[in-house]
């Protein structure tokens, strides 16, 4: 009973059986009534982290272990940010790597190794392509939006955005 016990207030389910506690974006855990002290002042910062922190970040725990949601969250932004399927790869073994990739990338992160942030950006820039290819695919409306903002950054695109989107989505329908 004692792991839900707010590290700011001390407070455990013991002591208030009402107790309900909310996890940030830095995977720290408060309890409902010090995030609203904490943000009675407009902001705040993570008590343990520092981090500068907004109360939207805050969601109500799922798991007692905040280490638990502090992952499931760096897994859910990976997951979207390297959306790569067993198709982008041309063998089983180079998928497998991407994997273990991801995998070893989730420990580091909520481990918070440094190290591994770099290595997350370095991967998404190598593959840029794939990443932007199955983004798009999964969401057709959004192909032809990001083509009227190419043509308009390379100039081809002289009329009305709103016009051309409108036409770019037309005809990817």
């Amino acid at each position: 009973m004692d792991k839900q016990k707010c590290p700011e207030c001390k407070a455990t389910k013991y002591t208030n059986p009402s107790l309900k506690m909310m996890v940030n974006a830095c995977g720290h855990a408060l309890c409902e009534n010090c995030v609203d002290i904490l943000f009675s002042r407009g902001s705040g910062a993570c008590p343990q982290c520092k981090t500068p922190l907004r109360r939207g970040q805050f969601r109500f725990q799922m798991f007692e272990d905040s280490q638990v949601e502090k992952e499931l969250d760096i897994r859910k932004r990976l997951m979207k940010d390297l959306n790569l399927s067993e198709d982008n790869f041309s063998s089983l073994a180079e998928y497998n790597n991407y994997l273990e990739f991801v995998e070893s990338a989730v420990f580091n992160l909520a481990n918070e190794i440094d190290q591994q942030k770099r290595s997350v950006e370095e991967f998404k820039k190598a593959h840029a392509d794939a990443i932007k290819s199955n983004r798009l695919r999964r969401r057709p409306e959004l192909a032809a939006l990001d083509n009227v903002i190419e043509s308009e950054a390379s100039g081809s695109g002289r009329s009305n955005g709103v016009e051309t989107a409108a036409a770019a989505a037309a005809a990817g329908t």
